[in-house]
C-alpha cells in the first residue's frame, strides 16, 4: 500500500486492524497468565504476579523505547525517500537494543532476590514470585527483541505479519498456559514458561520478513552511532515512560495497598491493574497504527494527511475508552469472574474499587495517542511532558496523597484523577500549530 497517496480511510482501516489486533493478542499473554494463575494457582498466585508486573514492564518498555523510537525516525527517512539513512537507524537500534538486553540480564541475574523483596514480595508469595521470574530471566533477551522487531516490521508497511506473528505467540501461550497449570501442575513457573514460548514464536514470525522480496529493512554501518542512538532515545522516551508506568504505578500500588490493607485487596488490585494493562495495550495498538501513517506523512510533507489520520486516532480511543469504563461501572463483578473465584469479602471491595478506577479509561485514550502523534512528527518534548505527566508526575504523586486523606478507597480515585489531568494538558498541546 502507498501510504503517502492511498485513501486516508483505507490505510487508517488496515494499519488499525493490524496494529490492533496485534495489541489484542499481546494482551491475552498477560490476561491467560491471571486467567491461569488465578484459577489453578489461586489468589496467593494473582497477587504474586502482580509483584512480577514492573519487572516486566521494564523490559518491554525497552523494546518499545528503540522500537517505536527507531521506527519513527526510520519512517521519516522512507517518506522522504532516503531509505540508506532509514536503515543506518534501524542498524543503531539493533545495536542499542542488544546493549540495553545484555545490561538488564546481568542485573535480573545478579540481584533478582532483592528486586522481588523491594517490590513487595511478602513471605507469603516470595515462592510463587521467583518460580515466575525464573523463566522470565532465562528467556530475558526474546522479551526486548519481540516488541522491538514487531514495530520495524509494521513501519516496513508490513502491518499483517506483524499481527500474524502476535496471533501465532498468542495462541501458543493461551494453549499452553491451559497444558502447564492444569493437566502438569507447574504452577507459576508454568505460566511463566507459556508465555516465554510464545513471545518467541512471536518473535521468530515477525523475523521472518527478512525473508521476503518486499523487505527494505538492511543492516548499513552507522556513520554516526552516538547521534543516531541519542535522536532515537530522544523519540522513543515517551513510549517507554508510558509502558514503564505501568510497571512502576503496579509497584506502587502494591505498597500501598499492602500498607493499608492485606493480600487480599491486593488480589482484588491484580484484577484491576491486568484490566489496565489489557486496556491500555489496546490504546497502543491505536497509537501505533496511526505512528507509521503519520511519520510517513511528515517526511513527505502531507499536513491534510497527518490531520486525518490523527482525528482517526482520537476518535477511536474514545469510543473504546468509552465502551471499557461501561464495562467496569456496569459489572464490576463479572469483571472479576473473568480472572478468579470471587469470595463475598473480595466482591465488597471489588464492587467499589473497579466502578472507581474504569473511570480513568476514558481519558487514558487521549493521551496515549496524544503522545504517539508527538513523537510521530518528532515534538519530542510534547511527547514526554504528556507520558511523564501522566505517568510520573500526576499517578506517582497522587497515590501517596488520596490514601492518607482518604484511606484505601482513595487508592481507587488516583488514575481517575491522574488520566483527567492529563488529557486536559494533552488536548491544549494538540491544538498548539507547529
Amino acid at each position: 500500500m502507498d501510504i503517502i497517496n492511498d485513501n486516508e480511510a483505507k490505510l487508517y482501516k488496515h494499519f488499525l486492524t493490524s496494529s490492533l489486533g496485534s495489541a489484542m493478542v499481546m494482551s491475552i499473554y498477560t490476561m491467560a497468565d491471571a486467567v491461569a494463575i488465578g484459577k489453578g494457582v489461586g489468589p496467593l498466585g494473582l497477587s504474586a504476579l502482580n509483584i512480577t508486573t514492573p519487572l516486566l514492564c521494564v523490559l518491554i518498555s525497552s523494546g518499545l523505547l528503540f522500537g517505536i523510537g527507531g521506527a519513527s525516525l526510520m519512517s521519516i527517512q522512507y517518506g522522504q525517500g532516503q531509505t540508506e539513512k532509514g536503515n543506518r537507524i534501524f542498524t543503531s537500534s539493533c545495536i542499542g537494543i542488544l546493549i540495553f538486553t545484555a545490561i538488564y540480564w546481568v542485573i535480573y541475574g545478579v540481584f533478582m532476590d532483592r528486586l522481588i523483596s523491594l517490590l513487595g514480595g511478602t513471605p507469603a508469595i516470595y515462592d510463587y514470585v521467583y518460580s515466575y521470574m525464573k523463566w522470565v530471566l532465562r528467556f530475558l533477551p526474546v522479551l526486548l527483541l519481540a516488541n522491538f522487531m514487531s514495530c520495524f516490521v509494521r513501519n516496513d508497511n508490513n502491518p499483517r505479519l506483524s499481527m500474524a506473528a502476535v496471533i501465532g505467540g498468542g495462541i501458543l501461550n493461551v494453549f499452553l498456559d491451559w497444558l502447564f497449570v492444569f493437566p502438569l501442575k507447574m504452577g507459576m513457573g508454568g505460566a511463566a514458561l507459556a508465555s516465554m514460548l510464545g513471545m518467541l514464536l512471536s518473535l521468530l514470525i515477525a523475523s521472518s520478513h527478512f525473508l521476503r522480496k518486499s523487505c527494505r529493512l538492511k543492516f548499513i554501518k552507522p556513520k554516526s552511532f552516538i547521534a543516531d542512538f541519542k535522536n532515537i532515545l530522544m523519540t522513543g522516551i515517551s513510549s517507554f515512560i508510558n509502558e514503564f508506568s505501568n510497571g512502576l504505578i503496579v509497584c506502587l500500588f502494591n505498597l500501598q495497598i499492602l500498607r493499608y490493607s492485606n493480600e487480599i485487596t491486593l488480589s482484588v488490585y491484580g484484577v484491576i491493574s491486568n484490566c489496565s494493562i489489557l486496556f491500555c495495550s489496546m490504546f497502543t495498538g491505536i497509537g501505533q497504527a496511526v505512528q507509521p501513517l503519520i511519520s510517513v506523512s511528515y517526511g513527505a510533507g502531507k499536513p491534510e494527511r497527518i490531520k486525518k489520520f490523527k482525528r482517526y486516532g482520537i476518535t477511536t480511543a474514545l469510543i473504546m475508552g468509552a465502551v471499557f469504563t461501561l464495562i467496569g461501572v456496569v459489572s464490576p463483578i463479572g469483571v472479576m469472574k473473568v480472572f478468579t473465584t470471587v469470595s463475598e469479602e473480595t466482591a465488597a471491595i471489588g464492587n467499589t474499587a473497579l466502578r472507581i478506577y474504569f473511570i480513568a479509561f476514558i481519558f487514558m485514550g487521549i493521551n496515549i495517542i496524544s503522545s504517539y502523534y508527538m513523537q510521530a512528527v518528532i515534538r519530542n518534548t510534547e511527547a514526554f511532558i504528556i507520558s511523564f505527566l501522566r505517568s510520573i508526575l500526576f499517578s506517582c504523586t497522587l497515590v501517596f496523597i488520596m490514601p492518607n486523606l482518604f484511606g484505601i478507597s482513595g487508592i481507587w480515585t488516583v488514575m481517575p484523577v491522574s488520566e483527567a489531568l492529563t488529557a486536559v494538558i494533552s488536548l491544549i498541546l494538540m491544538k498548539r500549530k507547529k
